[in-house]
């Protein structure tokens, strides 16, 4: 019952991998959407597994709060690639209009020759987020996005990650 929430919340942060997960899945299954501001709390500091099980969890919630902090987390250049990665993945199937231009400055190459670019495996997360908002707005940037891309390896690899 929701009742024994706050017995579990601690355990959101225990140092073993295994206990904090299996947290994550108690805390979602018995605060139900009352769990997403205590599972975003819990989700830069904790390990990849348990930011996994996390990210999981708020893609099933589709609360309110979710898709503006995944996106903050997503755009932390202080935080680890991977987890930046997997951030910006989850935020696709919750991405809204209003995360467009963000979004779109994640996906762009900047700089001469890219130099200030977000690292590829970012990019590509952010056009992917970007694609599946699905509205005539991010189509345009998706497309403005792949249009400044040069030819090569980089521009397959966002094309792909769009679905175009």
């Amino acid at each position: 019952t929701a009742a024994q929430m706050p017995k579990v919340l601690p355990l959101l942060r225990h140092f073993e991998p295994r206990v904090s997960r299996s947290a994550v899945r108690a805390v979602w299954r018995l605060g139900g959407a009352s769990a997403e501001n205590h599972l975003l709390s819990a989700l830069k500091d904790a390990e990849f597994g348990t930011q996994l099980e996390i990210l999981f969890a708020l893609g099933q919630i589709k609360g309110r709060a979710t898709a503006p902090a995944l996106l903050a987390l997503g755009s932390d250049r202080n935080t680890p690639e991977r987890s930046r990665v997997k951030t910006l993945e989850a935020l696709a199937g919750l991405a809204t209009a209003d995360q467009i231009p963000a979004l779109t400055e994640l996906a762009r190459k900047k700089g001469l020759f890219g130099s200030n670019a977000e690292p590829l495996p970012v990019r590509a997360a952010a056009i992917k987020a970007l694609a599946s908002i699905g509205t005539p707005e991010a189509t345009q940037a998706v497309k403005k996005v792949l249009d400044a891309e040069s030819k090569g390896s980089d521009r397959e690899a966002l094309s792909h990650a769009a679905g175009a």
